[in-house]
C-alpha cells in the first residue's frame, strides 16, 4: 500500500509541475519524511520548490550495513503512528475489495488528522472493553468526499454488528454527500485490530438505487 501511495503522490507531483530535485531518491526520502504534498502552495505551473539532497538517512543506514560506519543507523521508514501501521498491515492481509484504497486514504491524512483518527479508534475500543457493548464512530476524510465508519464490538455481538455495518455506513455516506465510503469492523479481545472491511465505491449510485426502491 505504501508503494502504491508513493507512486500516486509522485505522479501528482509531476502533474503540479512545481518541484525540482537532484535525484529521484531525494524525492523518495522527502516522501518518507514529510510526504509529497504541495497542493496547498500557490503555483502557476512552474517549478517553485527545489528539494535539496535528502538522502543522509539512506547513506547512514547502508554505510552501517556495509561496515563502513560504526554507529548504528535505523532503516529509513515513513513516520506513521503504530496504530495506523498495524491497521494498514492487517487490511492488506484481508484481501477484500477496497482495502488498498482505504490504506492509501489513511496514508493521505496529515499528521494531525492521523493522531485524531488513532485517538478515536483507541477510544471506541476502550468503551467496548469498559461496558462490553458495541460502539462506533465515523471519521470524515478528504473534506467529506470520503470517510470511514468503524464498528467496535466483542465476539458475542460479532454477527449482529457485521450485519448492521453496511446499512449504517451507507446512511452516513449519503448523509455526508460522499463519493465513496469505507467500513471497518474491529473485534475487541482479539489479537488483530481489524476483523473485516467494506467498501462502497460509488455512493451517489447507491443513493439513486435506494431512492428508486423507496419510490416503488
Amino acid at each position: 500500500s505504501q508503494l502504491i501511495h508513493y507512486l500516486r503522490r509522485r505522479r501528482r507531483m509531476n502533474e503540479l509541475g512545481m518541484v525540482l530535485a537532484h535525484d529521484e531518491l531525494d524525492l523518495f526520502a522527502y516522501y518518507l519524511d514529510r510526504g509529497l504534498y504541495f497542493e496547498e502552495l500557490p503555483h502557476d505551473g512552474k517549478a517553485l520548490i527545489q528539494i535539496l539532497p535528502y538522502t543522509e538517512a539512506f547513506d547512514s543506514y547502508y554505510l552501517f550495513e556495509r561496515g563502513v560506519r560504526e554507529t548504528p543507523a535505523p532503516r529509513p521508514q515513513a513516520s506513521i503512528p503504530d496504530t495506523i501501521r498495524q491497521i494498514i498491515g492487517e487490511l492488506e492481509q484481508l484481501q477484500q475489495p477496497g482495502v488498498t484504497e482505504l490504506a492509501c486514504r489513511l496514508l493521505d491524512m496529515s499528521g494531525e488528522t492521523r493522531d485524531r483518527f488513532c485517538s478515536e479508534f483507541d477510544a471506541v475500543r476502550r468503551r467496548v472493553r469498559r461496558d462490553g457493548r458495541p460502539h462506533n464512530f465515523t471519521f470524515g476524510l478528504a473534506g467529506g468526499s470520503t470517510g470511514v465508519t468503524v464498528f467496535a464490538t466483542k465476539p458475542a455481538f460479532l454477527t449482529s454488528q457485521a450485519r448492521d455495518l453496511v446499512p449504517y455506513m451507507a446512511h452516513k455516506a449519503i448523509e455526508q454527500g460522499a463519493l465513496d465510503w469505507f467500513g471497518v469492523l474491529t473485534l475487541v479481545g482479539a489479537r488483530e485490530l481489524i476483523h473485516s472491511a467494506v467498501f462502497i465505491p460509488d455512493v451517489p449510485a447507491l443513493e439513486r438505487s435506494l431512492s428508486g426502491v423507496h419510490t416503488k
